[in-house]
């Protein structure tokens, strides 16, 4: 089955069901790996819209100040180190869905413009 840009705002959706779901049980053990996974999906969308995009369109994403960040806040700093803000966990998070879905959309409307075929279509 094809991966397409509406799958990256599925796991946005699935993050931010995460993310509720670790809030409301935050004196729960397993509250800080959700609140993680919530930042991997997030991660996990922006990467897969990436992917899909034709190569013209992800040349310049990869290469991109909002991907940079994505990768080095939500995906690294937050997931793998596990140093997410607390205090603002949710304030923090809000902005991050805000951003991916911004990039998702950018992606998305670029490669309707690209003149590139899609890295996935078969021939």
């Amino acid at each position: 089955m094809a991966v397409l840009y509406e799958d990256s705002f599925v796991l946005l959706r699935e993050a931010s069901a995460l993310m509720d779901e670790a809030l409301l049980h935050a004196t729960n053990p397993n509250a800080g790996g959700k609140a993680r996974a919530a930042f991997y999906k997030l991660y996990q969308a922006a990467t897969s819209a990436t992917m899909i995009s034709p190569p013209d369109v992800r040349a310049v994403a990869e290469g991109s100040e909002a991907y940079r960040l994505i990768v080095e806040y939500p995906y690294k700093l937050y997931y793998r180190e596990g140093r997410y803000p607390v205090a603002d966990l949710k304030a923090v998070f809000d902005r991050w869905v805000a951003e991916v879905g911004r990039y998702v959309d950018g992606l998305a409307a670029s490669a309707k413009l690209s003149v590139a075929k899609p890295s996935r279509e078969k021939r």
